[in-house]
């Protein structure tokens, strides 16, 4: 009889053990559980801010390629650009900059000026981007004939002041809801369809 009555609180004692491991493991499965779910929201956010850069690059070197097929935002040789800029001389002279907004890019009035042209095509990968975020420099360039009455200018178009809205930001215990997207610029030189003609 007493090494059965051992045998019952050996029996008892496991079941105890069994059920404080029981409750154990309920409390590793959910620190586990929330830590992966961090990692996956982590990963998701993460993975949309980069999608966002990347957008944002190939965004500049569409925007490069229309301003260098089409008219300039604004007289830059003759000085009729918005908000005093002055003419571009070269060599050596200042580069004429300003964003698509002091350009007075109006769709409504002409939508196919070169500015609502740009703004349009940035929209269709950036919904939520502004005339004021897109700036436009036009430089001096030594490429292009002698004999060309203007030179070719070195455009630039650059996008300023872009943020990312975060998916998760109580989640992932991060104070600011959006993240600013690193200023990117794409360089080209202009067209030049001039050709000089045999004498």
């Amino acid at each position: 009889m007493p090494l059965q009555r051992n045998a019952i609180l050996e029996i008892k004692a496991v079941r105890r053990i069994s059920r404080s491991q029981h409750g154990a493991a309920v409390v590793e499965f959910s620190l586990t559980l929330s830590l992966f779910v961090l990692i996956v929201f982590g990963i998701i956010e993460f993975s949309t801010l980069m999608m966002n850069v990347s957008r944002a690059n190939e965004v500049t070197r569409e925007l490069a390629r229309i301003a260098i097929v089409n008219d300039p935002l604004c007289d830059i040789f003759a000085g009729g650009c918005a908000g005093g800029t002055s003419s571009m001389v070269c060599p050596g002279g200042a580069p004429v900059q300003l964003t698509l907004a002091e350009a007075g890019t109006d769709c409504a009035a002409d939508p196919n000026s070169t500015g609502c042209r740009m703004l349009t095509r940035a929209r269709a990968h950036m919904p939520n981007i502004e005339a004021s975020q897109i700036e436009v420099t036009y430089a001096c360039s030594v490429t292009g004939a002698l004999a060309r009455p203007q030179v070719i200018p070195l455009i630039t178009v650059g996008l300023i002041n872009v943020t990312h809205g975060l998916i998760f930001p109580d989640l992932l215990a991060i104070t600011d809801d959006e993240v600013q997207i690193p200023a990117f610029e794409t360089s080209r030189t202009g067209e030049a369809l001039f050709t000089i003609k045999p004498l």
